[in-house]
């Protein structure tokens, strides 16, 4: 979990939310979320939802140190089965505060200073401590191994901006968007995105709902990280045919089969050069055949 270290003005406000058990910000975990409370409409399942436009709030308003947290709990199995997952978690990705970066509400909303915890199956017990945390922006949280003061903040400039235009992206009819550009002759390529994760939680596969939520905001989600990487317009970045796999117990340990996943078949439409062709002063082909590729994370 994460606990505000400073004081907080107001309450508390967590954007976006994400653990990690990898110092690169790669394998992210997804679990139950656990918090003291929240304001009404302003729950935890918000801070882990992919969308900007939603919020979790404290319960508490001019909350001391350490009266505010929110975090998750990992499990394996579902129903009678279940049982507590140990993590160790090395990335924490946070985006905080209500308002735009800056503003007077985000400076209220925001805790300066952060500190993450794990429970060692008595007690929470404090693992990293960060200072000057920005507001409004993306940031990584990084936790080393040499003690609570061993830790980094960088900044994830971009990413912010990335899905802001993805989830503010006026596409009325994607199918006939796509229709457009392939009669354009536009050059495509078309990929195959999966994440893999250890388990999915149980209330996002028992849920038809939570999981067409889930598809709909990974869909979101790899749209804009597809759009900015490629470096093309988002309403020529197209994702579908999305499958959710949950892990196998019966195939080998470590392999890609035993672990839970989340895949897509992406469409990129060239529109614009590439870095490494304008440098050149070539430019993109409209001719070329599709390229089918493969890429997983």
């Amino acid at each position: 979990r994460i606990l505000n270290y400073a004081d907080v003005f107001s309450s508390w406000v967590i954007v976006e939310l994400e653990f990690y058990s990898d110092d690169k910000c790669l394998k992210i975990e997804v679990g139950q979320e656990i918090a003291p409370g929240y304001k009404l409409g302003q729950d935890p399942a918000a801070a882990f939802d992919v969308r900007l436009d939603t919020q979790w709030r404290s319960p508490c308003s001019r909350c001391s140190r350490g009266e505010a947290w929110l975090g998750l709990s990992f499990f394996t199995g579902t129903g009678a089965d279940r049982v507590p997952r140990p993590v160790n978690v090395y990335c924490v990705v946070l985006l905080q505060g209500a308002g735009a970066a800056n503003s007077t509400e985000s400076s209220a909303t925001q805790a300066t200073d952060v500190t993450v915890e794990r429970w060692d199956g008595e007690e929470f017990r404090r693992f990293g401590r960060f200072y000057s945390v920005p507001a409004g922006e993306y940031v990584k949280l990084i936790l080393g191994k040499g003690g609570i003061d061993d830790t980094e903040v960088i900044l994830d400039a971009g990413r912010k901006e990335a899905l802001e235009a993805s989830q503010n992206a006026l596409i009325d009819d994607p199918e006939q968007r796509r229709q457009e550009l392939i009669a354009a002759g536009q050059d495509s390529v078309r990929v195959e995105a999966k994440m893999f994760v250890d388990e999915w939680p149980a209330d996002l596969t028992s849920n038809l709902d939570e999981m067409d939520k889930f598809n709909a905001a990974f869909v979101l989600a790899l749209r804009a990280a597809l759009a900015t990487i490629m470096r093309q317009p988002l309403d020529h970045t197209f994702a579908e045919d999305v499958v959710l796999k949950l892990s196998s117990a019966a195939a080998a340990v470590g392999s890609e089969a035993a672990l839970a996943s989340i895949s897509a078949m992406a469409t990129i439409f060239a529109a614009l050069p590439s870095v490494e062709e304008v440098q050149d002063g070539s430019n993109v082909s409209t001719t070329a055949a599709p390229v089918e590729e493969k890429y997983e994370t």
